[in-house]
């Protein structure tokens, strides 16, 4: 597993250690946690690596054994911000995508599961968003996991894996990051400046749809033991 150390990974490490699963988790720890996985360290049936998609002994060691990786790690700002370089999505999310499945392709490895994102969609003319709606990207994250999609789907084809993708909208929960460029994040800031007030851009009426990481975790454990036909991405 990628981003082992996450909010969403280590709910998932937790989950799949319960039912019995032996795990190997790889992160570099620059969103991650090593609190979030301290309670695993004592479970035989646990390993952790520290190290990142761009360190090839790294991304060999983490695969030593696997037969399936679940891929969570990426850049963790959606957000494009001044002064960033416009290249960090594109390593961190479609290079980093690439060297995980040439990883598992040298050793055939042939199942992944893959934490996408909703912003492939971009501004959608309609809400709740369908799963078949165009995918019309308006950010360099968005576009980027779009990317990573597509070349999934070809090394699936190529190299007779069974992937999984997961579209993640607004994933919450007691690990997510108490700071950042996130609504959850910005709110959290402004109530530790002031508890009495809470700044809300807008007429104070929008609403947004959000899910615990823990039943996101339980979602991405159904599917991939119950979707059995081969990787269908909308387009």
């Amino acid at each position: 597993m990628t981003g082992g150390a996450g909010c969403i990974g280590s709910d998932l490490v937790d989950a799949l250690l319960q039912r019995g699963d032996s795990i190997v988790a790889l992160d570099n720890l620059s969103s991650g946690k090593l609190e979030h996985i301290a309670a695993f360290h004592d479970n035989p049936r646990f390993r952790f690596v520290e190290g990142d998609l761009f360190d090839p002994a790294a991304i060999d060691d983490a695969l030593d054994g696997v037969n399936m990786v679940y891929h969570l790690a990426a850049n963790p700002d959606v957000k494009f911000a001044e002064g960033d370089s416009t290249d960090k999505d594109l390593r961190q999310n479609t290079m980093g995508t690439y060297n995980v499945l040439e990883g598992m392709r040298r050793r055939g490895i042939a199942k992944l599961a893959f934490a996408s994102t909703s912003a492939i969609y971009g501004i959608s003319d309609r809400l709740p968003i369908a799963e078949n709606d165009a995918a019309r990207p308006i950010s360099l994250y968005g576009a980027t996991k779009l990317g990573c999609e597509a070349m999934i789907s070809a090394f699936q084809h190529l190299f007779r894996m069974q992937c999984w993708i997961f579209r993640f909208a607004n994933i919450v929960g007691p690990k997510v990051r108490k700071t950042g460029r996130t609504v959850i994040a910005d709110f959290i800031d402004k109530l530790n400046q002031n508890s009495k007030y809470l700044e809300i851009l807008g007429n104070g009426k929008q609403a947004k749809s959000y899910l615990l990481a823990s039943e996101c975790v339980d979602a991405m454990i159904f599917a991939v033991e119950q979707a059995r036909q081969d990787l269908r991405i909308p387009s």
